[in-house]
């Protein structure tokens, strides 16, 4: 039986038959199963009483079983409504109309309570550090070479430089050509450099940074320099959806809450593509703008871009992870930082390689084949194409396969997750074909997408300190330009008769390291180091100020400051889940820290 109550003292019951006496699910011409109404008995009738009370839901739903003369409750659902029945919403007015009725007739309160808006909670600041949105997988490579040709591209900095345009990369290009015709510099590196100057320079946010190194024993001996050439990493269609959905959301919640919040707005951006992409469409949206105004929002590189302040202390992480990894290297991590998914990190990363190895072999023999693969050109997903595809996933193969195990970088990990999650999300239908094998279907794509997952759960998060005092240190380290920020801010609101709403947008690694901060500050919080397995697009960090007049002295405010939390963009079940065209996963609600 199916059986809705209203209130304690009406309720609407039908039964049907159950499949399990024929296998059978009889439905009448729209589809819909058949049900017959049924008078409930006085027992069910009390049922109906309890539940109402015992929930406290007056409009609530409840399915009782009738076998041998008796009957009990199988299930409480919780708000339903009785479907295509008149009657029963007759009834539903009925029963307001007589509530109605009945209150009107009271006697009038001459003296009403009143609440005093003074003594309540207001929303005065409210502050959001995020993440930007969804972005093409970051791909790098990495030379150092010691010839004057690339010690010149420096041209006396001391510090990394990083060169953008066209016309910078025009001179990286030269300096190879230089070195390789005074083959002062290993060939095959020249080689892969040149090659990857001539078809990744024209792709939008392309770069190459260059890092000196000096000798340790005189700190004025230029030894080498370091060069680093990115590409990808821009945001994705997806991601422009996301900020702006995510603005036009954000702005009703702020309206609700105290509109006066959008009077005052003010907008932080690191230097990166991404981030200033994610923060202009979100501040569009937010403010409800026709046009963006040039100056509103403030690139900040010393407060949101990556700081080298903890560099050495990063590095010695990353150092002790590559020594887990290492199956010829003893050293060993504490049970309380292993997941629960991997009893030895090792075997784990050995066993991951192994069906990376099965999954470079599907993958070349069903792009041999070639047909829809190749076809389809239109269906590809921002710029991408099938050779960047294969490209992108030969170069992860060799990175994890055909590399010594004592060499291999954990930041490959997040790499490989990168990739598997982009084309999870853009490129399904290809990624479908090109690892589905008749052996195992598409069970060897669940394994690479579920090991790579369970690595950079892992890897990720500890990459910035595995003991928790490293974590906080780094944090620190990493964030303090932001830290002081986000006081200033504050002290500045709480001293201010006007609300305000600060907004900072920044990559993963800072939004990481503020979260650690949080959770191992001192703060009483609901969440641990560990609660979280991602922190997604749009992941958000939020500090609200709020005030009210004090009840026993009415020149003074009170203060209360929320810490919020939302993991962004994200989904635990991406291998199942089924997207539109816009390929965008939904932001989460913030939660209290």
């Amino acid at each position: 039986m199916s059986s809705l109550h209203i209130g304690e003292h009406f309720a609407h019951a039908e039964t049907r038959k159950s499949p399990v006496v024929d296998g059978l699910v009889r439905r009448n011409s729209e589809g819909k199963e058949v049900r017959y109404m049924t008078p409930l008995r006085d027992k069910e009738k009390v049922y109906s009483s309890k539940v109402c009370c015992t929930f406290g839901q007056t409009v609530c739903g409840f399915d009782p079983l009738r076998a041998g003369g008796n009957s009990c409750v199988l299930d409480v659902n919780g708000w339903s409504f009785v479907k295509g029945n008149l009657e029963y919403y007759d009834m539903c007015a009925r029963i307001l109309s007589d509530l109605f009725t009945s209150v009107s007739q009271l006697p009038c309160v001459s003296n009403p309570v009143t609440t005093s808006v003074s003594t309540q909670w207001k929303l005065k600041a409210f502050l959001s550090v995020m993440r930007h949105g969804d972005r093409t997988p970051k791909q790098k490579f990495k030379f150092n070479f010691k010839s004057k040709p690339f010690m010149d591209l420096l041209n006396g900095a001391e510090e990394e430089l990083v060169l953008k345009s066209e016309e910078q990369l025009k001179v990286v290009s030269a300096a190879c050509d230089a070195a390789i015709a005074a083959k002062c510099e290993d060939e095959n590196a020249l080689a892969s450099l040149r090659a990857i100057l001539d078809f990744k320079s024209s792709l939008p946010g392309t770069k190459v940074q260059i890092k000196p190194s000096y000798s340790k024993t005189n700190k004025n001996i230029l030894e080498k320099a370091q060069l680093i050439v990115k590409w990808g990493g821009e945001i994705t269609h997806s991601g422009m959806y996301q900020s702006k959905d995510f603005g036009e959301n954000l702005r009703k919640d702020l309206n609700i809450i105290n509109q006066e919040l959008l009077d005052d707005v003010r907008f932080y951006s690191s230097s990166e593509r991404r981030v200033i992409a994610t923060s202009e469409i979100m501040a569009k949206a937010l403010l409800d703008l026709p046009k963006l105004p040039s100056d509103l929002v403030t690139i900040n590189k010393e407060m949101l871009d990556d700081s080298n302040a903890a560099k050495e202390q990063i590095e010695g992480i990353k150092g002790r992870l590559q020594e887990v990894l290492n199956p010829y290297h003893p050293t060993k991590l504490a049970p309380e930082h292993l997941p629960k998914t991997i009893e030895d990190p090792e075997k784990y990363l050995a066993d991951t390689i192994s069906v990376l190895r099965q999954a470079r072999e599907v993958m070349r023999k069903n792009l041999e084949k070639g047909g829809e693969f190749s076809d389809r050109k239109d269906k590809w997903c921002c710029l991408e194409s099938p050779f960047l595809f294969q490209e992108r996933w030969e170069k992860l193969f060799k990175e994890f396969c055909d590399i010594e195990r004592n060499a291999f970088e954990p930041s490959k990990i997040s790499e490989l997750y990168d990739s598997i999650k982009y084309d999870i999300l853009h490129n399904r239908d290809f990624l479908d074909i090109v690892f589905f094998s008749e052996e195992q279907g598409d069970m060897l794509l669940r394994q690479i997408y579920h090991k790579a997952k369970v690595l950079f759960d892992f890897i990720g998060p500890q990459e910035y300190g595995i003991e928790p005092k490293e974590k906080l240190d780094i944090g620190i380290l990493s964030s303090a330009s932001l830290l002081k920020q986000l006081v200033s801010d504050l002290v500045e609101a709480k001293n201010s008769p006007r609300p305000c709403s600060r907004i900072y947008f920044t990559k993963e690694s800072k939004v990481i390291c503020l979260f650690n901060i949080v959770l191992l500050c001192g703060l009483p919080t609901i969440l641990q180091i560990g609660d979280i397995d991602e922190l997604d697009y749009l992941t958000q960090i939020t500090f609200e100020l709020h005030e009210r007049k004090s009840a026993f002295d009415k020149e003074e405010s009170e203060y209360s400051l929320r810490i919020g939390f939302s993991p962004g963009a994200h989904d635990p079940n991406l291998m199942d889940l089924h997207l539109d065209e816009k390929h965008t996963l939904k932001v989460a609600p913030r939660k209290w820290i």
